[in-house]
């Protein structure tokens, strides 16, 4: 596309301004390091819609309020501003102008009247990008958006970490920050190469919707072709189920023929159908009506509160009861042990009492001296046991009392609990009940929605499906002849011989830079993005493989040239400008020597002028259709052209900035 730059402004505070003009054809910029010259193609491409801001930080940062940059199509110029983002990332306002001719606007007139998503809309139609999806089928779901003006950017720019760099070849092209760029670029090659156009993607899409329909219809007949050799079935099981469910009435359920007779399938099809649609229709009429919810939920929850408190009651009650029955069984053993022991202890009763006048012993009659102690004991004993035995009969009354009044207040909880539980069943009944009836309301509607999918999906008659298979027929035709017509564009031959020429237009311009092994072949790799040349052997030699800064300069140009020419030859949606940085930087990373040059100087310099002289005969090969901007530290006498096409000089202090 015959699209050049005709000038880079950039909006500073108030009236400043810095305008850059260019021309058709070769334009250089040269000058000193750190003039702003590797500033342009950061600021070019960000008026053309780049994700990133990437101008430099420093001066040009600091002066600029807005860059912006006006083209010149065949038919029209279009000014595009973009505000410098300040303290962000970035910034989304632009300012757009196409008019047949765009009178600058003061930096004041400035304002976002646009957006980047809607510049790069307006480029895209501009350009004459299809409007269909890049997807080369329906399953390709990552390329779902049409080709855009940022796709084509890589063949517009070469920074200087781009154009002497054996591992990438297109600018935004590299593995680690621009994965995306990159598949981008290696998927819209056959697109700008001319191989696939718009109306082969219009093909492709409406191939791809056809054979979906049809896969639609087919699943569809084949569904309608089962449900109607089973139809009888189906629809005998769905009135028998509507009977069960008390849905059809006595004088409905009454034998028919029709449903007797198995004889006549479309005859008994059709009159199931006709009684069901009826059931259905009446159903319509007059709705089921949904069964009201019986019990009381508040009685119950109130019945359930109460049973848990009276089981509570029992529950204490039955303890405490335990625990007197085990104070009772231990009473009676301890009254046991008192009467066993009385009993032994009852024989010192025939022992008459003594006493100090008269102490005799009580077996012998013998005279003692004083009262024997141990009858005494035994004496005393046997009082204390029966003392005991006295309290125990007065305890065991009110222990049994206890015990009995205990056993009455359980007795009584145990029957209201009886009660209550009584009430409470009798109440979750009656919610079952209602349950039931709620469950056989909802299946009753149930099997309504099943009889209305079966009357909707199952065909009335064998017609039906009969149009089904001519639709069916009709759409494999229609792709039969889509296939056919996508065959004729023969892409993938068309693009190998779009591939061979650009390998031709590389191998005419490697002779003109007199790059090592002139015989050996050249192409181009749209799949992995770059140049390989073939050895005397027959191996592929690719361009990271290839040795020497001078081989990587070389062939970065050759396959950027080389491209542009077959571009214009074929009318592809690629803008015909080429922003080249420092293409000499290898010869002469710092500044270019001078007069008393040794051998080797003289040799590179000779080296560089093969480059431009490339440059310009490129250019004048395809009458200055091809705008070539370049900014270089080189000033050279020859080829004569360089110094007529020097468009700014900027040493002795003279900066973009």
């Amino acid at each position: 596309m015959e699209w050049y730059i005709r000038d880079i402004i950039i909006y500073g505070q108030g009236d400043d301004l810095r305008q850059l003009s260019f021309q058709p054809g070769v334009n250089i910029i040269t000058g000193d390091s750190q003039t702003g010259k590797s500033a342009l193609i950061a600021i070019v491409d960000y008026c053309m819609g780049a994700r990133e801001y990437e101008v430099p930080v420093g001066v040009i940062r600091e002066f600029a309020r807005w860059y912006a940059i006006r083209l010149q199509t065949p038919a029209e110029q279009i000014f595009i501003a973009r505000r410098e983002p300040g303290g962000r990332r970035t910034s989304d306002q632009m300012h757009m102008i196409v008019q047949h001719e765009v009178e600058l606007p003061h930096a004041s007139q400035l304002t976002a009247n646009s957006s980047r998503e809607a510049v790069i809309g307006d480029l895209s139609r501009r350009l004459g990008m299809m409007d269909q999806s890049l997807a080369l089928s329906e399953y390709d779901h990552a390329w779902v958006e049409p080709p855009t003006a940022r796709n084509v950017v890589p063949f517009l720019f070469q920074p200087q970490g781009v154009i002497a760099n054996k591992d990438q070849l297109f600018y935004k092209t590299d593995e680690e920050r621009h994965r995306e760029h990159r598949q981008r670029l290696q998927r819209i090659f056959p697109y700008v190469l001319g191989a696939i156009n718009a109306e082969y993607f219009q093909l492709k899409g409406a191939l791809d919707a056809t054979k979906r329909e049809l896969r639609q219809q087919e699943r569809l007949l084949n569904e309608r072709q089962a449900l109607a050799g089973d139809g009888v079935n189906i629809a005998l099981s769905l009135w028998q189920r509507a009977i069960a469910l008390g849905l059809v009435g006595a004088e409905q359920q009454a034998p028919s023929t029709e449903l007797d007779e198995r004889t006549n399938l479309a005859g008994d099809l059709a009159a199931l159908r006709l009684r069901l649609a009826t059931l259905v229709e009446s159903a319509s009429v007059t709705p089921l009506q949904r069964p009201l919810v019986a019990g009381d939920p508040e009685r119950a929850a109130a019945l359930d509160s109460q049973s848990r408190e009276i089981r509570n009651e029992i529950a204490a009650l039955r303890q405490q009861l335990s625990y007197a029955r085990e104070l009772a069984g231990e009473a009676t053993d301890f009254a046991g042990a008192l009467r066993l022991q009385r009993g032994r202890l009852r024989a010192v009763n025939i022992v008459p009492q003594l006493n100090a006048e008269s102490a005799a012993c009580p077996v012998c009659n013998q005279p003692v001296a004083g009262i024997v102690p141990a009858v005494e004991r035994i004496r005393a004993a046997n009082q204390a046991v029966e003392a005991e035995l006295d309290a125990m009969a007065t305890v065991s009354p009110a222990l049994s009392r206890h015990i009995a009044n205990v056993e009455s207040v359980l007795s009584v909880r145990r029957a209201a609990l009886a009660q209550v539980e009584s009430e409470l069943a009798q109440l979750y009944l009656v919610q079952a009940d209602a349950s039931s009836a709620e469950a056989a309301w909802a299946e009753q509607q149930r099997l309504i929605g099943a009889i209305r999918l079966y009357l909707d999906q199952v065909p009335a008659a064998p017609h039906d499906t009969a149009d089904l298979q001519r639709r069916s027929d009709e759409l494999r035709r229609r792709a039969d002849r889509l296939e056919h017509d996508l065959e004729g564009f023969d892409s993938a031959d068309r693009l190998e011989s779009a591939l061979i020429l650009v390998a031709q237009f590389m191998s005419s311009l490697r002779a003109q830079l007199h790059l090592e092994r002139q015989d050996a072949a050249l192409r181009l790799d749209i799949k992995r993005l770059t140049v390989v040349r073939t050895s005397p052997a027959g191996r592929p030699e690719r361009l990271n493989e290839i040795g020497s800064g001078e081989n990587w300069v070389g062939y970065h140009l050759c396959a950027l040239f080389a491209l542009h020419t077959f571009f214009l030859r074929v009318g592809s949606p690629v803008p015909a400008f080429l922003f080249l940085d420092q293409p000499s930087q290898i010869y002469f990373p710092q500044e270019g020597t001078g007069a008393g040059a040794s051998e080797a100087e003289r040799t590179d310099w000779e080296a560089v002028s093969n480059i431009y002289r490339m440059i310009f005969g490129a250019v004048e090969a395809l009458h200055d259709q091809l705008q070539v901007i370049v900014v270089d530290h080189a000033n050279l006498q020859t080829p004569a052209a360089f110094q007529s096409a020097i468009r700014y000089n900027w040493r002795n202090g003279q900066k973009l900035i």
